[in-house]
């Protein structure tokens, strides 16, 4: 199932995160987080050659893009363990796994754009590679273009509007696992914005942030609460 693939990426993408909050233990943070980019580095290679060498269109879905640029969290995390090199490597290989993947999922609901309603929630992750790509520049680069942040935040401010529409959409869906989707885009798009408001002296871009802040909150809020009365609900027999 390649949904359930790619979405796996997930996994690795938080505990290269979550090892960050047990740099107490250095050795044990720095080997979780190793391990975590060689998982996801074998997921890519498995997903590669079960779902890309043969793709099957219908079957292409958004949750694609966290295979090949989810891996762009190590460039997020790289300073903790002072390995920026490694960091830089990462980002440009997400960044440009990115341009052919954005092209062949977006061909993807251009041509087939009947896709199963369980699935519709995401589409949200449209909004979250440009801006990991941004946090995963800032955080790893020695010197910071900035141009070119500029030009990427352009372009995930986009997205992240797309991504805002399909969130509101899947309010009014009942529930599904899916919503989950809903989260980490959210919350990227947040990060890369209070990264980008740093760099750029304008009240706006701080004001930007604080709303984008709490509309993360907001959604990853109600996403919590519809797992946990999906998960009391009881079942029927």
């Amino acid at each position: 199932n390649p949904i359930l693939a790619s979405v796996s990426g997930t996994f690795p993408m938080a505990l290269m995160l979550l090892s960050t909050y047990v740099t107490v233990l250095y050795e044990f943070a720095l080997a979780l987080w190793a391990f975590a980019i060689l998982l996801h580095i074998a997921l890519m290679i498995y997903f590669t050659k079960t779902f890309i060498i043969r793709p099957d269109f219908q079957k292409v879905f958004a949750s694609y893009f966290i295979v090949y640029v989810g891996i762009v969290v190590a460039a997020v995390t790289c300073p903790v363990y002072d390995m920026l090199l490694l960091g830089e490597i990462v980002f440009w290989f997400g960044f440009i796994a990115l341009i052919p993947l954005f092209a062949m999922i977006t061909y993807r609901y251009v041509r087939f754009r009947k896709f199963p309603e369980p699935t519709f929630p995401l589409l949200c992750i449209y909004c979250a590679p440009v801006s990991l790509c941004i946090a995963g520049y800032m955080r790893s680069m020695t010197q910071i273009s900035e141009p070119f942040v500029l030009s990427l935040y352009a372009v995930s401010v986009i997205l992240y509007m797309f991504g805002l529409l399909v969130a509101l959409r899947t309010l009014t869906l009942k529930f599904y696992p899916s919503y989950a989707a809903l989260t980490f885009p959210m919350v990227i798009c947040a990060t890369a914005t209070n990264m980008v408001s740093k760099i750029v002296d304008n009240g706006m871009m701080d004001t930007l942030a604080l709303i984008e802040t709490v509309i993360a909150t907001v959604i990853v809020a109600y996403v919590l609460i519809r797992y946990v009365m999906a998960i009391a609900r009881p079942t029927k027999s």
